[in-house]
């Protein structure tokens, strides 16, 4: 068993997973802001979601096997699969547990252009595609309603402000407001210019991943049609 601040956790525990911790390894901008964005994520999530991630998480044998683990068919490369097999576990085991002491340090070192390729062809394209065929999957960690309204106001940001300024900033400081607790985070952790940075960047995070989320969709549409 391991132990955590709060005792030990049952080893009856089918599925679990950690997150990276607070100090990524390199420093520069984008490197600190994406790991950074990912111990956030799974710190502040419930502690019983109903996706996994396999960057630091376990799987017991049997349940692996008898889900023939990851579908290699359907992601033959490096991308959610492991959020594609936490949807089959949770489903046939239920929730799945976010063990938030347990944690291991990244050493990726991301670059802008590595970044948002990744996240749009590794993430936003795959992950969108699963949404729109099984709309009944959880609303768990990024993808839960307030991020979805955020995308939303992103796009109204624009056509907002030049209806009037005054809107723009409005909805601007909604935006602000839905993910304060990240931001805060930011800032006491790297101070207000990365703060700053951070926002930008996850603005432009939740732009292209709506523009993913649209084209996957029309996609999808015109191939019904």
């Amino acid at each position: 068993m391991l132990l955590l601040e709060n005792g030990y956790f049952s080893l009856m525990l089918t599925v679990l997973f950690g997150s990276y911790d607070a100090e990524p390894d390199v420093p520069t901008f984008v490197s600190q802001y994406k790991n950074l964005f990912y111990h956030y994520t799974h710190q502040a999530s419930s502690s019983s979601v109903s996706t996994f991630w396999a960057g630091c998480g376990a799987v017991k044998r049997s349940a692996f096997l008898k889900l023939e683990g990851f579908d290699v068919a359907q992601f033959p490369t490096a991308s959610i699969e492991d959020i594609e097999l936490g949807y089959r576990l949770s489903a046939m085991y239920g929730p799945i547990q976010v063990i938030k002491v347990l944690q291991v340090k990244h050493l990726k070192a991301w670059t802008l252009k590595g970044l948002v390729q990744s996240d749009v062809f590794d993430r936003a394209i795959p992950w969108s595609r699963l949404l729109i065929t099984s709309p009944h999957l959880g609303e768990d960690l990024n993808v839960n309603p307030a991020q979805k309204l955020c995308v939303i106001l992103v796009f109204l940001l624009p056509c907002l402000t030049w209806l009037h300024f005054v809107l723009g900033i409005g909805v601007l400081f909604a935006i602000l407001v839905i993910n304060r607790h990240w931001y805060r985070f930011a800032w006491q952790q790297r101070g207000a210019v990365f703060c700053g940075g951070a926002v930008v960047m996850h603005l432009l995070y939740f732009v292209y991943s709506g523009l993913a989320y649209a084209w996957v969709w029309l996609t999808q549409h015109n191939n019904i049609k």
